[in-house]
């Protein structure tokens, strides 16, 4: 992705965000007629910022991607801490996030923040890594095999 395209692509997955948070509000009628309901959280239950680009869930672990740090709930999504550059992120704009047992990754605009620790701490990778840009929109893993979507 040129530069130059990086604005556009940021305001796009943000209007994709703020249309996906909509639509989460407006379902609940819908969702309750199902059996299903929804709850909104933001940062009064500890995320880093209202602004949530991506969320990943493994049993009661729930994952969020904010502007604002990476927030980890292991409770089912009741209470969020919140990680960031002082826990070794790379930038506290978490894009997207992958967990696999207690190794999370977090696509971050500083490079790709990897904990082995069930998310305490973070190291950082870049393109003295080998990443093909520090700016890094996705994470998947799968095995020994990361894949990173970088600009």
């Amino acid at each position: 992705m040129k530069k130059t395209s990086m604005h556009s692509f940021s305001k796009r997955l943000l209007a994709l965000a703020a249309l996906a948070l909509a639509t989460l509000l407006a379902a609940p009628a819908a969702a309750s007629a199902n059996g299903l309901t929804f709850v909104n959280r933001t940062t009064a239950n500890g995320l880093g910022s209202d602004t949530v680009l991506g969320v990943y869930a493994d049993g009661s672990a729930i994952y969020a991607a904010t502007d604002g740090g990476l927030s980890i709930s292991t409770d089912g999504g009741t209470n969020f801490i919140n990680r960031t550059i002082a826990d070794g992120l790379g930038n506290n704009y978490v894009a997207g996030v992958f967990a696999s047992g207690s190794t999370i990754y977090a696509a971050t605009l500083g490079g790709l923040s990897i904990s082995t620790d069930g998310g305490t701490t973070f190291i950082n990778r870049t393109t003295a890594n080998g990443l093909g840009g520090n700016t890094v929109l996705g994470v998947y893993a799968d095995g020994s095999a990361i894949y990173a979507a970088t600009d």
